[in-house]
């Protein structure tokens, strides 16, 4: 069975030739009435009185049709407008009889309902305009005449008729022929508007789709890499015990395997505060407040600077012409983790250690900038070092979230993260965002 691929335009399309259609519908009833008031006058004035009666018929079956389209029967006022419409027109021509003139009614009727049934409902218009058709046929072959046959009516009056026949349905003509070109004109607009808009829906949903993928991605190997990192160290702990219960109490032994049981812990501790790091970034919403980088900065590297047995030096240098305000817990997991990385793959060096902190503040924008002078980062690994899990050394634990952390909060922040480094000589990384002073 062949699936049917659903086109987003087509669908508008028909929902507007619809409205033009009901539109339409409107402005033939104003007509009908309008001409059914004339066709009135006339008639009484040259005393053809079934025919004017035939023409006051009309206008309850318009109050009918109006009615019904105002309660939204929308469809069904369009069939009884076609069939009530045809069947006073047949009238007029039976008490007119073979006339051409009174004949020529038929032709807006027929072009009225082709234009008031569209879109969907286009196969009704064609069977009502068919019947109608017919119907002009029958009453033009056969010639019935029920009405004051010519010869008993006055010349003028049946001149009068025939005018009025004859005008009224070519006027009706090109106020239909007018009125589509105009909703013609319409459609192909609002077409043009949904196109655009469908164009734009299609870009963003290619874009969800695109953030959907990278996000399944993301968890899979956050699930695979995060169940190693903390089973890992279960296992080891778990063997350490195993292997403390099995040997003879040796206090240095125990000592030793004690400071290892420590190690693992602390590494399962720094890959669950990763976790927990990553799921607030996704979370929890933007919130700002005032913050001091400056002393940020300084505590944070004095919780961390004991990662290494050798002293590393730090530098802060902050020039700022305005206060900062932006997320505070963000900016602090942001600064933890550069830090912790550059302290992490710090080298010991003849002339000293060192990492350094600059940062320019202004009341538009905020940019932070850390140095060290550690192992780098080789340059076939740059590429990813943004990526979820990636480790581009293994002269230090961790658990390979830190810089896909601090891209996701950069996201957060509306801001750009980018980085220098020489394997061997030590990296830069580049931190800039907004600065809400102004929801201060």
């Amino acid at each position: 069975m062949k699936s049917t691929k659903h086109d987003p335009t087509q669908s508008v399309r028909e929902s507007l030739l619809e409205e033009r259609g009901r539109l339409i519908h409107l402005v033939l009833l104003a007509i009908v009435a309008c001409y059914s008031i004339i066709l009135i006058i006339i008639n009484v004035i040259t005393e053809q009185y079934p025919q004017a009666i035939i023409a006051a018929a009309a206008i309850p079956g318009i109050c009918i049709t109006y009615v019904a389209y105002n309660y939204g029967y929308y469809y069904q006022s369009k069939v009884w407008n076609s069939f009530h419409v045809t069947t006073l027109i047949a009238l007029i021509v039976l008490y007119s009889g073979p006339d051409l003139f009174a004949t020529a009614l038929f032709v807006p009727t027929i072009l009225g309902i082709l234009m008031t049934f569209q879109g969907k409902e286009r196969l009704t218009g064609y069977l009502l305009a068919t019947m109608v058709l017919l119907i002009m046929l029958v009453l033009q072959i056969m010639g019935w005449n029920l009405g004051t046959p010519d010869r008993l009516l006055s010349p003028n009056a049946k001149l009068i008729e025939q005018t009025v026949n004859i005008v009224g349905a070519a006027l009706i003509i090109v106020l239909q022929a007018v009125f589509l070109i105009k909703t013609n004109d319409t459609i192909q607009e609002k077409l043009f508007e949904q196109a655009e808009n469908l164009n734009q829906q299609n870009l963003q949903l290619s874009e969800y789709n695109n953030e959907l993928e990278r996000l399944n991605r993301d968890i899979d190997q956050f699930v695979y890499s995060t169940s190693h990192d903390l089973r890992a160290p279960a296992l080891a702990i778990s063997g350490i015990v195993e292997k403390i219960q099995q040997e003879e109490a040796n206090a240095l032994v125990i000592k030793q395997d004690l400071e290892r049981i420590q190690q693992v812990a602390s590494r399962m501790d720094e890959t669950i505060s990763d976790i927990i790091g990553y799921s607030k970034n996704a979370r929890l919403p933007v919130e700002c407040a005032k913050v001091d980088l400056e002393a940020m900065v300084k505590e944070l590297f004095d919780s961390l600077k004991y990662l290494k047995k050798f002293d590393i030096a730090l530098i802060v240098d902050i020039d700022f012409s305005s206060d900062l305000w932006c997320d505070s817990n963000r900016i602090r997991s942001l600064i933890k983790n550069l830090l912790s990385n550059a302290i992490k793959f710090s080298v010991e060096r003849p002339k000293g250690s060192w990492v350094k902190v600059t940062g320019r503040i202004d009341s538009g924008s905020c940019t932070i900038e850390i140095t060290d002078n550690g192992e780098g980062i080789e340059k076939e690994y740059q590429p990813k070092v943004f990526e979820m899990f990636f480790r581009a050394s293994n002269s230090a634990h961790g658990s390979g979230l830190g810089l896909y952390i601090c891209s996701e909060i950069v996201k957060k922040l509306n801001g750009t993260i980018s980085f220098q480094s020489q394997s061997g000589r030590g990296s830069t990384f580049r931190v800039s965002f907004q600065n809400k002073i102004s929801n201060g």
